[in-house]
């Protein structure tokens, strides 16, 4: 079978792997257990921690996504049955805690709403790639996108499916995928994708998918890149670069620059999309209605 067309003719390159220290089931054991040591008084009066423990933490994971469903609603969400009995105030204090937590552990790298909703979902990942990601084998992108490549996605047994994510996490390695490429093959073997000659065919992109893609990234509105964009190429590299780049570690001089440059396109775009607007305008003035007649 040929090769992708659009993946051929791609010329951005794999992003250099760096050691991601959160993204390893310890270190997530490790954040929730001082978590739990901090919040442990308050905390016993409405859930069991030796419940908590012996189900792999399954509770406490449910009361942080239903912490990060509470903000993310403007504290409208309603309760999960798991964690229904503890009140709004206690909620609250657990999120500031992790919060905290966090931006000692990352350096105020990772945020809740990151932690919450990827660094978390490691936990209920396969065997395999816990073991790939506890010895950095593979990123935490990786792991999610293999992690949709479970036995009961793929209708097979567990043994075969481990196998399945084995050969292409080793294709991976092997042709140097870069991360669009390992999305687009999960999804061909889910069988969620157009036609193989014409990739490009494919959905656009939603806030959902590329927070998917890059945990680093917290969009709190709705995003796409349309695949049929000039400029989508240039969009998803960006991507790329930036997610692989800690912002802290470069220097001053670099950082300005590199926001200045930013700023300038941003508003190079404003002025276009403003010039337009008021092209659209005028010709609505200028041209009458005549929906009388």
């Amino acid at each position: 079978m040929s090769e992708p067309s659009f993946f051929s003719n791609y010329k951005a390159q794999p992003r250099s792997r760096r050691l991601d220290r959160f993204a390893s089931p310890q270190k997530i054991i490790q954040l929730l257990e001082k978590l739990l040591n901090k919040i442990k008084p308050e905390l016993i009066n409405y859930v069991s921690l030796d419940n908590i423990e012996k189900n792999n933490y399954e509770m406490l994971v449910h009361i942080l996504q239903r912490g990060a469903n509470y903000l993310r609603s403007g504290s409208k969400s309603k309760s999960n049955s798991k964690s229904d009995k503890l009140p709004n105030s206690l909620l609250l204090a657990i999120v500031n805690t992790m919060s905290e937590i966090l931006a000692k552990e990352s350096h105020s790298r990772i945020s809740f709403r990151t932690f919450t909703d990827n660094y978390l979902r490691i936990l209920s990942c396969p065997n395999d790639i816990k073991e790939w990601l506890e010895v950095g084998e593979i990123t935490l992108f990786e792991a999610l996108q293999l992690k949709r490549l479970s036995a009961e996605n793929l209708a097979v047994s567990l043994d075969q499916a481990s196998m399945v994510r084995t050969n292409l996490f080793l294709e991976c390695r092997k042709e140097k995928w870069i991360i669009q490429r390992l999305r687009y093959e999960v999804d061909i073997k889910l069988g969620k994708t157009g036609s193989i000659e014409n990739p490009i065919e494919n959905p656009i992109k939603t806030s959902a998918s590329i927070v998917e893609e890059n945990p680093s990234l917290s969009i709190d509105r709705e995003v796409s890149i349309n695949t049929n964009s000039f400029f989508s190429e240039q969009l998803y590299s960006m991507i790329e670069i930036i997610n692989s780049i800690n912002f802290e570690e470069l220097e001053k001089s670099e950082q300005e620059v590199l926001l200045n440059s930013i700023d300038n396109v941003v508003l190079q775009l404003q002025k276009i999309i403003k010039k337009r607007q008021k092209i659209i305008t005028k010709n609505k003035t200028e041209t009458p209605n005549l929906g009388f007649l």
